[in-house]
């Protein structure tokens, strides 16, 4: 079997096991009852208060229920907050959590209606947040062109303090569309303004995951220097993470050699 083949199983692999551990912070199922507690508890609070809350509340159901009862979590979740900063803020992992249930077309509905509230609420992170999550799905969708006017659309705003850590996610959007569009040129030129973006960050799992992307690009592609260089980059990240590794696996690091 080709050596990078298992190479790159391993590290999706290392990447799964990551993300599951951070899983683990949300162990406990959401009832209907905590819901209650959450809107009543945060029905006094400030707005960023409730706006953390409500995030945190979405994510905990996004991420550790069945997406069938997660789906009903949502729906009464927005009959006791019917307010426009409560759907809003739930409808980021509604969406997700119907496109979980293959449900795109509702999903992309959901993220539309997500956007024109963000506007109406001039909320510049969820505009964002929105237009980045609608050009996944309409790529998604086979409609390369209409997720690029999305990206487009936020072109002015990408840079501001208050989105600035959505910036990476922005140039992988691009990168993705423009994989589909079969333009390698601009996909690699994006997925490179990505890693220039997160390169001198702290070591996450987010940034491994980006990290992962772009050594997958050119694991596509004769790049030999570049496909060594990453390598390198992200190996040393999970080994300075110190992420177990499976007894008798060789080091992330290692796992080009033969083909570099």
């Amino acid at each position: 079997m080709d050596t990078s083949f298992n190479g790159f199983v391993k590290i999706a692999l290392l990447l799964c096991m990551s993300f599951c551990a951070t899983l683990n912070v949300f162990a406990q199922q959401t009832t209907k009852k905590q819901i209650d507690s959450v809107v009543a508890t945060y029905a006094t609070g400030t707005l960023q208060q409730k706006q953390e809350a409500y995030q945190a509340l979405g994510q905990r159901i996004l991420r550790n229920e069945d997406p069938t009862q997660a789906s009903e979590l949502f729906k009464y979740f927005l009959s006791k907050d019917t307010s426009n900063t409560a759907k809003v803020i739930i409808y980021e992992d509604y969406a997700s959590n119907l496109s979980r249930l293959g449900n795109l077309s509702e999903s992309i509905q959901l993220k539309k209606e997500g956007l024109q509230l963000a506007t109406q609420l001039q909320d510049s992170l969820r505009i964002v947040f929105y237009n980045i999550a609608l050009a996944f799905s309409y790529d998604q969708n086979n409609q390369p062109d209409l997720a690029l006017t999305h990206l487009n659309a936020i072109e002015a705003i990408i840079e501001e303090d208050v989105v600035r850590h959505l910036h990476p996610s922005f140039f992988h959007a691009k990168a993705v569309i423009y994989g589909s569009l079969q333009d390698v040129e601009k996909q690699e030129q994006y997925l490179l303004d990505m890693y220039t973006l997160i390169k001198d960050d702290p070591n996450t799992s987010g940034k491994r995951f980006y990290l992962y992307l772009i050594l997958d690009f050119y694991s596509q592609y004769t790049n030999p220097q570049q496909l060594a260089k990453f390598t390198e980059i992200l190996g040393s990240h999970y080994e300075d993470a110190n992420l177990d590794i499976p007894k008798g696996h060789m080091p992330i690091s290692a796992l080009f050699k033969k083909r570099l």
